[in-house]
């Protein structure tokens, strides 16, 4: 039974989904982002900095989910 959910929820999901190759992320605004994956620091592990709206986007997303 758990597979048959599974499976349907991932048909569920193909229409929503963007192939990485020709798909890209874009802000709240609709500002295309090319990468996400890292966030500038003030010095080698220092804090992440504010200049980086993309990543206080993502964070204030997560807190209100």
């Amino acid at each position: 039974m758990g597979t048959d959910n599974s499976d349907r929820k991932q048909r569920d999901l193909e229409g929503s989904r963007v192939r990485r190759d020709t798909g890209y992320l874009t802000t709240q605004q609709g500002v295309r982002v090319d990468h996400t994956d890292d966030s500038p620091t003030a010095g080698e592990r220092g804090p992440t900095l504010l200049e980086d709206f993309h990543a206080r986007e993502k964070s204030a997303a997560r807190a209100l989910s």
